[in-house]
């Protein structure tokens, strides 16, 4: 399965970003097997990238963006990319995006995840999606988007905040300025499934737990423990759309001991069940055949 991927364009968007992501999207299943000398496969996503009416523009940097399709346009996307959008964070949502706003709402409800990029977090506001979710965004546009969304609970110090049934909204933010938190979150990317995981994030940072833990918690504005745990929970995610792996198996993959404390901590996190999660994908999939 090829997930069909909708990457928004507007004029509000930053040239780079968008097409940084795009040419990201394209690498996925292709650019491992290159770099390790294996069957180079077919892309996992189908990337698109649309606007409103579809009709070429000028970006707010003066280039002229040629979009793919106008948003309308068929297949109905798995996945939404919102990217950042630039715009006075002191001022209001620059007019013209309501039938982007409202495509976004249409989308989500139809099925879709949606995604946001920094300040595009402020799309999904106005898309109503964020209304008593958590929501995280550039930090220049974190007072713009609580201030104008109050039903928005924003998180200024995450990096990536997925919530809402199944995960299928997710906001990401700002970039670590502490160095070393940032260098403990990538040990983690790479050893979460090793056990104690937060006592050697400490001792590969050669801090103390309680020093580390308040360093990384003022940083990130989660606890290592909950940061390992959401860690662990993506990368079941990933597993459990892209594998045949049992959710036992799984669950030992990402470092539980005992699939009864995966089970738990992955509704805790999601919303809904593993086993439910994998049956939605697996509708994707045959949706998609």
């Amino acid at each position: 399965m090829r997930v069909k991927t909708v990457v928004i364009e507007s004029r509000h968007a930053g040239t780079s970003v968008v097409f940084c992501i795009l040419d990201i999207m394209a690498s996925v299943g292709r650019d491992w097997a290159v770099l390790h000398g294996g069957e180079v496969g077919s892309p996992v996503f189908d990337a698109s990238l649309r606007s409103i009416d579809g009709a070429p523009y000028w970006d707010i940097n003066g280039r002229k963006i040629t979009p793919d399709a106008a948003l309308h346009e068929d297949p109905q996307p798995d996945l939404i990319i919102v990217p950042d959008i630039h715009f006075d964070p002191h001022g209001e949502l620059p007019d013209g995006l309501d039938p982007l706003v409202d495509w976004i709402a249409e989308a989500h409800a139809r099925g879709a995840t949606v995604t946001s990029v920094c300040s595009g977090a402020v799309l999904l506001g106005a898309a109503g999606l964020l209304n008593g979710m958590e929501a995280t965004t550039h930090w220049g546009f974190a007072d713009m988007l609580g201030r104008s969304f109050p039903k928005v609970r924003v998180c200024k110090e995450p990096i990536l905040v997925p919530t809402g049934e199944g995960h299928r909204i997710v906001t990401a933010g700002r970039q670590q300025d502490d160095h070393l938190v940032a260098e403990a979150q990538i040990w983690a990317a790479q050893n979460y499934h090793l056990p104690s995981p937060v006592a050697a994030m400490a001792a590969y940072c050669k801090m103390t737990e309680r020093g580390f833990h308040r360093r990384f918690k003022r940083a990130t504005g989660q606890a290592p423990a909950e940061y390992v745990q959401t860690v662990r929970v993506e990368e079941a995610k990933q597993l459990l759309e892209t594998t045949s792996m049992s959710i036992d198996e799984i669950s030992e993959e990402v470092g539980y001991n005992e699939p009864s404390s995966f089970r738990s901590a992955f509704r805790k996190r999601v919303g809904i069940s593993a086993s439910a999660y994998r049956k939605k994908w697996s509708a994707l999939a045959q949706a998609a055949l």
